[in-house]
């Protein structure tokens, strides 16, 4: 296997590191489909727990060229030398790995995957770009202003009266920071009015679905995979609502949970869950 930094863009200031296994490369017309892992925040391309580096090395030993690559201005990518806004630039710059790869490596699919953010961005650009074939959107980010409208309703209205969670408080194990957003989050919840609530939720419903539909058009194949620890897989069936049952039985669309994971994959018997379930998903055909 081959491991190697790239430098591309017309700066040369987009740094990833490519992953590619030579010997499992069969010739042929479309035989090469790449691989892009798109950064999870501000976190560089090694990924969340080096998840990343885990991800290229176990795809390119099936065949895959994988790059992981940063965005301007995270890790060791240089920054934007113009105005372009954030969400804009970063379509930019996925497309210009795909051209890059195009002219160099003769690929003209590509399979993009992310962690949170990663994720977002991994299914906008298959929304917009047709060399992109497949997604794989773990844990996908929620928009800020939603993310307030849901958890304080579905993630902690539980925990309020759960009498273990009480204990920690009190013998100073608990984790005071999200306490308070908490305690923020559900303040807003009540000063705010409850139509312009119910109508930012309904609003992104309506855009989601359509989204989504809009995919399926496109023909692109969409793995969601969700830690059972985390709140995006119930924040995700309660934005979605009755389309969540369409989805799951959707030849173009998958929906996998994996226990005992967080919202970062931390455990590593979680990780190489992960691993396997991208490994094989990847590699069917169509």
């Amino acid at each position: 296997m081959k491991e190697y930094t790239v430098l591309f863009n017309k700066d040369r200031s987009l740094v990833g590191i490519l992953n590619e296994n030579l010997k499992a490369v069969v010739p042929g017309e479309n035989s090469l489909i790449g691989v892009l892992l798109l950064n999870s925040g501000l976190i560089h391309h090694i990924g969340p727990n080096r998840i990343y580096v885990k991800i290229a090395r176990r795809l390119a030993a099936l065949g895959f060229v994988v790059l992981r690559f940063d965005l301007s201005g995270i890790g060791d990518s240089g920054p934007r030398k113009d105005k372009m806004p954030f969400a804009e630039s970063v379509i930019d710059e996925v497309r210009q790995a795909m051209d890059y790869l195009e002219h160099f490596k003769g690929i003209k699919q590509f399979i993009c995957v992310g962690v949170c953010s990663g994720a977002t961005a991994s299914a906008q650009i298959s929304a917009v770009d047709h060399r992109a074939k497949k997604a794989v959107l773990i844990n996908p980010e929620l928009p800020r202003r939603i993310q307030i409208e849901l958890m304080s309703h579905i993630s902690y209205h539980k925990k309020l009266f759960d009498l273990r969670r009480w204990r920690h408080f009190l013998f100073l194990r608990s984790n005071y920071r999200e306490i308070f957003q908490v305690i923020g989050m559900m303040i807003i919840r009540k000063i705010r009015p409850i139509y312009v609530r119910n109508s930012q939720l309904s609003e992104f419903t309506t855009e989601t679905v359509k989204f989504l539909r809009s995919l399926r058009t496109r023909g692109v194949r969409l793995l969601m995979v969700f830690s059972e620890d985390d709140t995006e897989h119930r924040y995700f069936q309660k934005i979605i609502g009755d389309e969540y049952g369409m989805i799951q039985n959707d030849e173009f669309f998958a929906i996998e949970k994996i226990g005992n994971a967080d919202h970062l994959f931390t455990p590593l018997a979680c990780q190489e869950e992960l691993l396997n379930l991208i490994s094989k998903w990847v590699a069917e055909d169509g």
